[in-house]
C-alpha cells in the first residue's frame, strides 16, 4: 500500500495549480514526500518509508503531517469520520532549512539541532525546555517505526520532568536527541 495519503489542510509553497514535492525524512532516516496543491498537503509514503500500520478493519491506514514545536509524521489509522488514532509518530530530521515544510496556515519550520522545530520563536521558544511528551519522542525520536517502548522511558522522562506531565519539565534527558 505504499504511497497511500490522506489530504490534510497543512501545505508548503504551490504556484498556481502545479503541486510542489519536498522529500523530507524523519529522525530514524526515513523518506517521505510533502505533496502541496491548491487543497493543501499530504505526506507520501516512498520507497524507503516505513509500512502503514497495521489497523482494525474499517480504519484506513495513513502518514499524516503532524505540526507543533516539532513538526513530525505520524503513522495513524483513520476513521470513516476523519478522526485518527495515533500509533506511532517521528519528528522529521534536516541539515537546512530548506529541508522542513510549512503549514497551510503560514506556519514555518527551521532546522535547529538537526531536527525541524517551529519557527514561531514566541509560541515555542528555542531556550525552553519542551513539554513532557515532547521529551518522550525526542526519547524515541532514533527507534525504529512501531518498535515496543524501550524499557524505563516512561519513568526516563517521567524523572526529567518531577512537576508532573503538565507542568514544565527541567532537561530533555541526555540520551535523548536534543533539541
Amino acid at each position: 500500500m505504499l504511497g497511500l495519503v490522506v489530504m490534510l489542510g497543512l501545505g508548503c509553497s504551490s504556484e498556481g495549480d502545479e503541486p510542489s514535492s519536498l522529500r523530507i525524512r524523519d529522525s530514524t532516516g526515513a523518506g517521505f514526500d510533502w505533496v502541496c496543491h491548491a487543497e493543501g498537503c499530504e505526506v507520501e509514503a516512498v520507497e524507503g518509508s516505513p509500512p502503514l500500520p497495521a489497523c482494525a478493519p474499517g480504519l484506513m491506514p495513513a502518514f499524516l503531517g503532524n505540526p507543533g514545536r516539532f513538526f513530525m509524521v505520524r503513522g495513524t489509522c483513520v476513521m470513516g469520520d476523519g478522526a485518527d488514532e495515533l500509533v506511532d509518530e517521528r519528528i522529521l530530521a534536516c541539515d537546512l532549512d530548506d529541508d522542513c515544510p510549512e503549514t497551510f496556515e503560514g506556519d514555518a519550520y527551521e532546522c535547529r539541532a538537526g531536527l525541524c522545530q517551529s519557527a514561531d520563536h514566541e509560541t515555542y521558544p528555542p531556550e525552553a525546555v519542551p513539554s513532557w511528551a515532547e521529551i518522550f519522542r525526542l526519547c524515541r525520536a532514533e527507534s525504529d517505526w512501531y518498535s515496543p517502548l524501550e524499557m524505563g522511558l516512561f519513568d526516563q522522562v517521567d524523572a526529567a520532568c518531577p512537576e508532573g506531565r503538565e507542568e514544565a519539565c527541567q532537561e530533555v534527558p541526555a540520551e535523548c536527541a536534543q533539541p
